[in-house]
């Protein structure tokens, strides 16, 4: 109840501190800590450096000692590195990786009557955890091709992005660490440097490394330009609006310490960051020992089966691409085991159980007297119920037993497709013949030679095509 409350207390931006941090004791020797700020004082990055230095400023005043004294960070600094930027370079880069997006890339889960990435909602947050042999398979994939997990990440993203919105053109935010390594000590800022840029891309044919190495080569020339507001990208593009609702996050944060020999007298463990963003559906991947991929969604817009089904999307995928049986990408197939099983079999089960002594006729006629008003027939427009079908192929076949078709024998259908041509094939097998299709436009030698090969009696057609039918001794048209 207090974390909910605290979460949904507001910080006044005119009134500092923008942090709020709570002690609540759950036992003789332990404490849970709320540590919550507004995200304009600090990044992920950030709260690495902070805990760090928390667990070793405690670990020297336990002792007896003073901590040393932390130069104070300049923000500042950061604010005129950016501020030598060419401002005209930047946004002639960005113009030209925008050049041919004419699209955004919007999840469709997403009604369009919501304003995607602005609508308030409770986050939920739930993780798919790839497991050690796996992630070590990823690791070896990555190094043997020259690759990040985090291109093998983007990339599996761009394509189930692909394959929901039936674009090959994508478009999603990733968030850059936006400190320059031209600044000095930049890995030990404490401040709010991250950025999100657009990754954008297409998604072609051929091999899955080639692809994967290109996407890699786009992010790498796009963190280049890292320092520009995504507003201004935004405004540069030819696309109204926004250009996706999904980002993607690779944390690699430095792991908090405490100090060095000695024992630890202060340790920190079950560490969870809720970090909510605007957008609709924010995948944050952590890389350890295991690959852990959370999907953080917007309840009020994406349901938790939608969430569902793209983890198990996003796990085929991934280990589709380390497979060494699969190299081309369109030999990936998003589909996972039980959505296959459910499509083929489940959703295609066309296997019914019926009386095998009844035959065709007996079946067809149970079902007129159940529903005789039922439509039994559709095409173009035309209907027909079970009660017309049922009294039309009873006068055809009354009409073939005068002509003399007996039980087993053979009698020809020559008719374009028509609720007639249905009629003309229940008729034959009621007047207990069976029924020799012919189509209409087949060569004259060729309709001959079936007639003749038949030996039928009788041929049904209509007045259009009983002119152009060959004449067999014996047969009537």
């Amino acid at each position: 109840a207090f974390k909910k409350k605290d979460r949904e207390t507001r910080f006044d931006l005119s009134e500092a501190p923008l942090v709020r941090i709570t002690l609540i004791k759950t036992g003789e020797e332990s404490y849970t800590m709320y540590y919550t700020n507004h995200h304009i004082l600090t990044d992920g990055w950030s709260m690495s450096i902070v805990i760090d230095e928390l667990l070793q400023a405690y670990q020297v005043i336990f002792h007896g000692g003073v901590p040393e004294e932390i130069q104070e960070d300049r923000y500042r600094d950061y604010i005129d590195f950016i501020g030598k930027k060419d401002p005209f370079e930047e946004e002639d880069f960005w113009k030209n990786y925008m050049a041919t997006l004419d699209s955004p890339t919007l999840l469709p889960f997403v009604s369009a009557d919501h304003d995607r990435n602005k609508t308030a909602g409770e986050t939920n947050l739930t993780s798919l955890v790839v497991g050690k042999e796996l992630t070590d398979m990823i690791k070896g994939y990555a190094q043997e091709h020259g690759l990040t997990v985090n291109s093998i990440t983007q990339g599996v993203w761009s394509l189930l992005l692909s394959k929901y919105t039936g674009s090959q053109d994508v478009i999603f935010g990733v968030t850059v660490s936006g400190r320059p390594p031209e600044m000095e000590f930049s890995d030990e800022l404490v401040g709010l440097y991250i950025n999100t840029l657009p990754l954008y891309g297409a998604i072609p044919e051929g091999p899955i490394v080639d692809w994967l190495i290109a996407l890699q080569m786009g992010h790498t020339e796009c963190r280049e330009h890292q320092y520009t507001n995504l507003s201004i990208i935004q405004s540069l593009s030819g696309v109204k609006g926004d250009l996706f609702d999904s980002i993607m996050v690779f944390e690699n944060f430095p792991e908090a310490e405490a100090s060095e020999g000695g024992e630890q007298v202060l340790e920190v463990d079950d560490m969870e960051t809720i970090d909510p963003t605007n957008y609709p559906l924010t995948i944050v991947v952590n890389l350890t020992e295991k690959l852990d991929i959370e999907f953080g969604y917007n309840s009020s817009l994406i349901s938790e089966q939608t969430i569902e089904m793209i983890k198990g999307h996003f796990r085929t995928v991934l280990e589709q691409i380390i497979n060494a049986n699969v190299s081309e990408i369109s030999e990936i197939d998003l589909l996972t085991a039980g959505e296959r099983t459910e499509l083929l079999d489940v959703f295609n089960g066309t296997d019914v159980d019926y009386a095998l002594d009844v035959g065709f006729v007996g079946m067809f006629e149970s079902r007129v007297s159940k529903s005789p008003d039922g439509i039994a027939l559709s095409f173009e427009g035309e209907t027909m119920s079970y009660g017309e079908l049922d009294a039309l192929s009873n006068r055809i076949a009354h009409y073939l037993v005068s002509k003399g078709v007996v039980p087993d024998s053979l009698v020809g259908i020559c008719l374009d497709r028509s609720l007639w041509m249905i009629a003309g094939v229940v008729g034959i097998l009621k007047s207990g013949g069976g029924y020799v299709p012919i189509k209409p436009d087949y060569p004259t030698d060729r309709i001959e030679y079936v007639l003749k090969e038949i030996g039928c009696k009788v041929v049904l057609t209509d007045m259009s095509t009983k002119g152009s039918l060959p004449e067999v001794p014996g047969m009537e048209v």
